[in-house]
C-alpha cells in the first residue's frame, strides 16, 4: 500500500475492523483512491475509525440479525440485470447503516445494503452484508430454502461492483433482457447497446440447463425461444453478450420468470422424522392440480453419494391428492438420504422436488482413523463438494467438531462436538478471571484465591456438567459418533500453570475423607505432615512455597494425589453421563498437558 504497484480496485473483505488498520495504511488507501484506485469494502462492522466516514458510503450503526429482502433503490451498472430476487434472506443478515454515498440496494425495511461514492479520481462500494467468501454469509446453507446455485448470482453482484470501482464498464452493455408472458410460448427478447453475439441458458429451480441457445451473429438486438414445457415453476435466463470477433465478454446477466403447472407435488411427508438402517422409508406425496392424459408420478430413494437405491413410478389421475411410497433402506450408506419426486408429462419432466430424510447408521469403528478438525463457520456457499473431494484426497475418514447441519450432509464418521464448561485451560476472554484470581493470590496469599472456579467437588458444579452433558450430546447421538469431544486441551490449573488447586471449601471436605482413609487416624496424619491438628477440621494440606519453607512436602504430595485422583473420578462421571444417552460412547479428549508438578495426571 506504501509502495507497491498501482491496483485498478482493492477488495477488502470483514475480517477485521477498519480501525486496526495502521493510521498510516489508512491514509495511503486514501491516496490511491484520489489518484482513481477503486475500492470495494464488503462486511461493513460497527467498529470503525472516524475517518472511515471521509471514504466510505456507508457509515455502520449497529451489526444486527435483519433477515429482510433486498430491491435495487436506483438503476445502475452494478445491479444491472442481478436477480436480487433469487437470494436465501432467511439465512442472510447485515448491519444497520446510514448511506453517505448513493444507495443502489436496499432492504425492504429501508437499511442501505450497498452504496456507493466518488472520493478525487477514485470510486468507492461499501455492502453492509455480513461476510463469508467476500459474498453475504448464510447462516445455514442446508437450511436455506433456495435449492438453486444462489451464490453464483452473489458473485455476479460483487464482480459488477468490482468492474464499475475499477472503472473497466465495458463499451457494450446489455440494456435488456426480458421475458414475455411465460403462460404463452414464451421468448426471451435483448438488447445491447452496440453490436454483440449472445449466448444464452435457461435453468430450473435446480441450476440444471433445460435450454442452450446462442446468437452467433453480431446484432443489437435478439429475440430467442424459450422451453415450451419447461421444468418447474422458477427459471433462471443467463444472458452472456461476447464481441463476435474475438469472443471476449463484454457484459452478462440474469432474468428470472414463473411458469405455471397444470399439475405438482406439494409437499412430501415421511411416516417418521429418521429410521434405522434397513428400515422401509415410508411417507406420501400431497398433490395438487389437474394433471392431463399421460401424466406419471415417478419417484426413488437416493443416499448422499447421489446413488438411486430404489424407484417406483405410477400414473396419477385427474383429481388423485395424495400418492403413498416405501422404499426399502438396506443399501444406504450415509446418514443423509433423499426422496426425490418428478412429474412426468409424455415422458417429459415438469417438476422434481426431494426432501431429506436421517438414517440411523450402525456404529462402525475402523482400525484407524484420520481425523479433520474444524475451526470458524461452515464453508461459504458451493464450496462444500470440492472440500469433501479434497479430503478424500487426503484419507480423512472422521470430521471432528464440525457443526451439526454439516456433519448431517457430510459422508464422514463424527467426532461430536460437545465441550463441556470448566475442563479447559481458560483462553481469551475465559482466561480473564483466572488471571485474576491468580493476581489476588499472588498479591494477599489467601487460599480462598486458590479454588478452582468451576470446582470439580461442588454438587453445583456437577449438576452443571449433567445438564450440559443432556444438552449437547442428545442432538447428536443419531449420528453414533466414533467419540464425544468433551475434553479440549484439559487441565487443572491453565495448561501447566503451578498454581494449588483446589482449596475450595467443598474440595478440602472430600480431601479429609479421602485423608481418613489414607491414614486411618489424626495422629498418624500428623506424624507424616509434621502438623499438630487437633481435629480433622483443621486439616488443610500446605501450598508450595509453605511445603518449601516447611521442608516437608506430605501435604503438599497429598493435595496432588487427591486432585489427580477427583480429576479421575470427575472424568468416569462425565462418562457415566454420557452413557446415560449413548451406552457405547466414547469419551475423547485432546490435548492434554505434560505431567508438571502442578497438573501432572495419569491417563492410563
Amino acid at each position: 500500500l506504501l509502495n507497491g504497484p498501482r491496483y485498478d480496485v482493492m477488495v477488502l473483505g470483514g475480517a477485521r475492523p477498519w480501525e486496526e488498520f495502521p493510521h498510516t495504511v489508512r491514509q495511503a488507501l486514501r491516496r490511491r483512491v484520489e489518484q482513481g484506485m477503486g475500492l470495494v469494502l464488503l462486511g461493513v462492522d460497527a467498529r470503525q475509525a472516524g475517518d472511515w466516514a471521509e471514504l466510505a458510503p456507508l457509515e455502520p450503526l449497529e451489526r444486527g440479525r435483519r433477515a429482510q429482502r433486498w430491491v435495487a433503490a436506483v438503476p445502475h451498472f452494478i445491479t444491472r440485470h442481478v436477480p436480487l430476487e433469487a437470494f436465501p434472506y432467511d439465512e442472510m443478515r447485515h448491519t444497520r447503516s446510514r448511506a453517505t454515498g448513493e444507495v443502489l440496494i436496499r432492504s425492504d425495511a429501508g437499511d442501505p445494503i450497498l452504496a456507493v461514492r466518488t472520493v478525487g479520481k477514485g470510486r468507492v462500494v461499501a455492502a453492509a452484508w455480513q461476510e463469508r467468501g467476500l459474498i453475504p454469509l448464510i447462516d445455514n446453507q442446508w437450511r436455506a430454502r433456495a435449492t438453486w446455485r444462489y451464490w453464483e448470482y452473489m458473485y455476479s453482484l460483487l464482480a459488477r461492483a468490482v468492474v464499475w470501482a475499477a472503472q473497466k464498464e465495458p463499451g457494450v452493455q446489455l440494456d435488456s433482457v426480458t421475458v414475455d408472458d411465460p403462460a404463452r410460448p414464451a421468448r426471451v427478447r435483448i438488447a445491447a447497446g452496440a453490436p454483440a453475439a449472445f449466448e444464452l441458458k435457461v435453468r430450473d429451480e435446480y441450476s440444471t440447463v433445460e435450454q442452450e441457445s446462442a446468437a452467433r451473429e453480431a446484432q443489437t438486438r435478439a429475440e430467442i425461444a424459450l422451453p415450451p414445457a419447461p421444468r418447474g415453476e422458477l427459471h433462471f435466463v443467463d444472458v452472456i453478450a461476447r464481441d463476435p470477433a474475438t469472443g471476449k465478454v463484454l457484459d452478462w446477466g440474469t432474468v428470472t420468470y414463473r411458469s405455471p403447472l397444470p399439475a405438482q407435488i406439494t409437499q412430501i411427508r415421511f411416516a417418521k422424522q429418521q429410521y434405522r438402517r434397513g428400515e422401509a422409508v415410508s411417507g406420501e406425496f400431497s398433490l395438487a392440480g389437474a394433471p392431463g392424459a399421460d401424466w406419471r408420478l415417478e419417484a426413488g430413494l437416493y443416499d448422499n453419494y447421489g446413488r438411486l437405491l430404489a424407484r417406483r413410478e405410477q400414473p396419477l389421475q385427474a383429481g388423485e391428492r395424495t400418492a403413498t411410497f416405501s422404499f426399502p433402506s438396506e443399501d444406504v450408506l450415509t446418514r443423509l438420504a433423499w426422496v426425490e419426486a418428478r412429474l412426468l408429462e409424455h415422458g417429459r419432466e415438469r417438476q422434481r422436488t426431494r426432501r431429506d430424510v436421517f438414517i440411523l447408521q450402525p456404529r462402525k469403528w475402523e482400525d484407524f482413523d484420520v481425523v479433520m478438525y474444524l475451526f470458524g463457520p461452515d464453508p461459504a456457499p458451493g464450496l462444500w463438494p470440492t472440500i469433501e473431494k479434497r479430503l478424500r484426497q487426503m484419507q480423512v475418514t472422521t470430521l471432528s467438531s464440525y457443526p451439526l447441519e454439516l456433519s448431517k450432509h457430510a459422508n464422514f464418521g463424527v467426532q461430536a462436538q460437545t465441550r463441556i464448561s470448566g475442563q479447559e485451560s481458560p483462553d481469551g476472554e475465559a482466561r480473564k478471571p483466572y488471571l485474576e484470581q491468580k493476581r489476588r493470590w499472588v498479591e494477599t496469599r489467601d487460599k480462598k484465591y486458590l479454588a478452582r472456579l468451576y470446582c470439580l467437588s461442588d454438587p453445583a458444579y456437577r449438576k452443571r456438567q449433567e445438564q450440559e452433558i443432556q444438552k449437547l450430546v442428545t442432538p447428536w447421538v443419531p449420528f453414533s459418533p466414533m467419540s464425544y469431544y468433551i475434553y479440549e486441551e484439559p487441565s487443572l490449573t491453565c495448561y501447566t500453570d503451578a498454581m494449588d488447586l483446589c482449596f475450595s471449601t467443598h474440595c478440602m471436605a472430600r480431601m479429609r475423607e479421602w485423608l481418613r482413609k489414607e491414614y486411618g487416624s489424626l495422629e498418624a496424619l500428623n506424624r507424616q505432615w509434621g502438623r499438630r491438628f487437633t481435629r480433622w477440621e483443621e486439616v488443610v494440606p500446605d501450598t508450595t512455597e509453605e511445603a518449601q519453607k516447611r521442608g516437608n512436602y506430605s501435604s503438599w504430595a497429598d493435595h496432588r494425589t487427591f486432585m489427580e485422583e477427583t480429576y479421575a473420578e470427575n472424568y468416569a462421571y462425565v462418562r457415566d453421563l454420557l452413557h446415560r444417552h449413548d451406552p457405547d460412547g466414547l469419551v475423547l479428549l485432546s490435548g492434554t498437558q505434560e505431567s508438571a508438578p502442578h497438573n501432572g495426571c495419569d491417563y492410563s
